[in-house]
């Protein structure tokens, strides 16, 4: 796997761009609220787990 913690950035920050997009529907709202809701709790398990991994290189 070739992804890194500054990719999860960039899609964090792209998963908050499309939420701001002002010609949205309500339905595409709340269908990318969703995603988005998804993407942050997929990134809280990466960055959990970089957490950790930190913590065991420094033991």
């Amino acid at each position: 796997m070739k992804n890194k913690l500054g990719d999860l950035n960039n899609h964090l920050f792209a998963a908050l761009e499309r939420l701001s997009g002002e010609d949205m529907t309500a339905e595409q709202i709340e269908q990318e609220a969703k995603r988005a809701s998804a993407i942050v709790a997929v990134a809280d398990t990466i960055i959990s787990n970089a957490d950790t991994q930190l913590k065991a290189a420094k033991l």
